[in-house]
Order: C-alpha cells, then structure tokens, then sequence
C-alpha cells in the first residue's frame, strides 16, 4: 500500500500538470528520469537497511537494528546532499541529456530545479521506511504516505493552478508541492524513530554517534545488487526516451502518461518484493530457513495473480486512464496504443 501510495504521489503531478498542455506533460515526464536514476542507487541503501534490520528483529537484536537505521541515516543523509547539490548545478546539462525540445526545455529545468533540493527528503524518507518496514512495522510508513498524498493534492491544487489567493505556478508549482510534501511526511517519520516509541528507536543506538564502516559495508553489499538492477533499467528506460522525445511534444507526452498510469499497475509487485524481504529476513534471523522459503513462495504467487489482473486493467480500459491526464484526443490514442502493449508484461 505505501509503495502504491509513492506512486501516487507521481500520478497526482501528471494528472493535474496534464491540463497545462503538452509541453508541460512532457516536461514533467522527462525530468522524472534523471531523477529515477538518483532514485534508484539509493533504493539499494533502502533494501539494505530493510533486510539487516529484519534479520537483527528475528534474531531478537534490537539494538543493531537501531544501529543499522542510525548508519543509513547518516550514509543516506550525505550523499542525498551531494547528489542534490550536483543536480541542481548541472539540471540544464541533465535537461540537455534528455533530448528535450525547445518548447519543453524551460519547462523542465524550472520544474528539475525545485525538485532536486527535495532530494535529501526522500532519501530520509525512503530510509526510515525501510527500516520500519524491515522491523515489521508496515502501518505508520503507510499513515505518513497517505498525509504526505493528501498534502502533495492539495499543494498541487493551490500552486499549480493558483487557488486561494496564490500565484499559479504550473509546473514549478507541482513540483515545489511535491517537496513540500516530502518535507512533511519526512518530518514525521524522524520524530516516530527519534522518539523512542516505535519499533526503531534511532536514540538507542547510542549517545555518541561514530559511523560503523563494517556495518555500512554490509548495508551496501546487501543492497548494491539492487540498486545496480534499478539504476541500469532507469539507464536504458532514459535512453529510450531520448529516442521518444525527438518524435515530438505530443508523442512523447503520450508515452510519459502512459508509463505514469501503467506505474499504479507494477507498484504491487515492488510491494510484495519488500514484504517477502521482510519476511525472509526475520525468518532467517530466527533460523527459520522453512519458514523463508514459504514466504517468498507465497509472495510470488500473490504478486504473480494481482499484476495479472492489472495487465488486463491497463489492456481492457487504456482510453479510460488516458483521460485522467487531459482532453487532448491525440495524446489520448497514441496513449492508448501503448498501454495496450506494456499491459502484456505486466
């Protein structure tokens, strides 16, 4: 639910940016991937984080897992700011990259450059979720993504369009509502650990913070392999729409809605991948090696049955989600068109 959630977040932005027009859809859509390709090294702290600390739960040993989530914290927290820094320099040359035309690029780089310090929030965010999910504690990351949505509709509402009394920004304005959200919903999730009163107790882990070169080593060797299979697919997928984007505004705004609304679709996948990783996890920090192997078993074929019954969703009704994003009947059928293919490898 928090990772479907997460994807709403981005359907938000599309849905409510879409009725600016073309270049602004597309805009969005190519600012996205660099972004996706940050995203995705950090998913591998985030899956590190999420299977030590699920390992040290079932052995029993909260207090490494406290000391797991302090590391990644700090590790997270610093590089997040590095790769924003770098992000936000170079947002023209990323913008360039992405083949965008030149009704686009201005978009774009206004929309990239209000996202990037945002970076650091959901680096935070990614992080303190994970770990609370690797402890077992899927609710609260939940509770905090559904304010975090509401928040980022609203602020999309107000300062995309300029409702009650505020400019209306567009693009910019989207992507400084999403921040903002972030912001909030990364707020929330540093109090619960840093209180004391949840699963993770970041407090706990120590008066003195010092980083823990071995831990840290080991965070990243569990999560590297992940974060390489992300950031490579993110390479390719950012390569291909390079291609796209020299179709044309119209064209390749199509094909950004289409993998916007087909994103809803995979995001369950995601979601029983970090539920298996938990439950594995604590299973083998019990020595319960039976128990993990049933776990993924089962979360196979539940993830295997619900993105099948998304594929025939997004292949049975593609013009319906088309229209989610905007009037324009253009954009509506060459959308269509590609939703019916990727339906087929969900």
């Amino acid at each position: 639910t928090e990772l479907v959630l997460q994807t709403v977040t981005q359907m938000a932005d599309m849905i409510m940016v879409g009725r600016l027009g073309a270049e602004c859809v597309a805009a969005v859509g190519l600012s996205n991937q660099p972004f996706r390709i940050i995203q995705g090294f950090f998913m591998g702290i985030g899956v590190g984080t999420t299977a030590l600390v699920a390992r040290f739960t079932g052995a029993g040993d909260r207090r490494r897992a406290n000391r797991v989530t302090a590391q990644s914290l700090a590790v997270g927290s610093i590089l997040a700011a590095l790769f924003a820094l770098l992000g936000y320099i170079f947002t023209p040359q990323l913008v360039g990259f992405m083949k965008a035309g030149p009704d686009v690029v201005p978009y774009a780089e206004s929309y990239m450059r209000v996202l990037m310090p945002g970076l650091f929030m959901l680096v935070i965010n990614m992080v303190t979720s994970s770990a609370l999910r690797g402890a077992g504690d899927t609710r609260y990351p939940m509770r905090v993504n559904i304010i975090l949505n509401l928040a980022n509709i609203l602020g999309n509402y107000i300062l995309i369009y300029g409702n009650f009394g505020a400019p209306a920004l567009g693009v910019t304005g989207a992507a400084l509502a999403t921040t903002i959200a972030r912001t909030i919903g990364t707020a929330m999730l540093l109090f619960h650990v840093l209180s004391g009163k949840g699963r993770i107790a970041v407090r706990t882990a120590g008066e003195r913070f010092r980083f823990d070169p071995d831990l840290i080593r080991r965070i990243f060797n569990v999560g590297l392999p992940a974060s390489l299979e992300r950031v490579s697919l993110s390479l390719g997928i950012s390569f291909y729409v390079r291609i796209v984007s020299a179709l044309g505004t119209a064209a390749y705004a199509a094909h950004a809605i289409a993998i916007n609304a087909e994103g809803i679709s995979y995001m369950p996948g995601f979601a029983f991948a970090v539920a298996a990783t938990t439950m594995v996890g604590q299973a083998l920090g019990a020595d319960r090696p039976d128990v993990a192997e049933r776990a993924g078993v089962e979360s196979w074929k539940m993830s295997a049955t619900v993105m099948g019954l998304m594929g025939a969703v997004l292949f049975i009704f593609p013009e319906a989600l088309m229209r989610l994003y905007g009037p324009d009947l253009e954009i509506i059928r060459m959308g269509a068109e590609v939703l019916r293919i990727m339906a087929l490898a969900q």
